[in-house]
């Protein structure tokens, strides 16, 4: 059974190289590819993906809004920060709204691929 898997970010090319990443392993099915916190707050709930994996900035609400948010709605939800802000203060206030984890987007593809496995072995 693949693992259920929602990408929030605001580049479209983004979202589509991570969907096509996880999803060649086939242990991984993208349930929803959204562009921003708020069109993700609406659907995340609906989807029930397994984790989700978060931009910050975006427009309407950043990633650190929606992941507190998701918390309250989703809270065995997984969520992943992939970004490219790696300042102590983006880090600190991700994990303080409920993210379980923080990657840079410069760490790649195979990266994010492993933390999600690892996340998911988690529950």
């Amino acid at each position: 059974m693949a693992f259920k898997i929602a990408i929030v970010d605001d580049e479209k090319s983004v979202r589509e190289a991570i969907e096509i990443g996880l999803t060649a392993s086939r242990q991984f099915l993208c349930v929803g590819s959204y562009r921003d916190g708020t069109e993700a707050l609406q659907a995340i709930p609906k989807a029930k993906p397994d984790l989700t994996i978060m931009d910050i900035r975006m427009p309407k609400m950043s990633g650190i809004e929606c992941t507190r948010r998701l918390r309250v709605l989703c809270p065995k939800l997984r969520i992943v920060m992939y970004t490219g802000h790696t300042d102590v203060h983006s880090v600190l206030r991700s994990l303080m709204a409920g993210c379980d984890g923080y990657l840079a987007k410069a760490e790649g593809l195979p990266t994010l691929t492993a933390a999600v496995r690892s996340f998911l072995r988690m529950q």
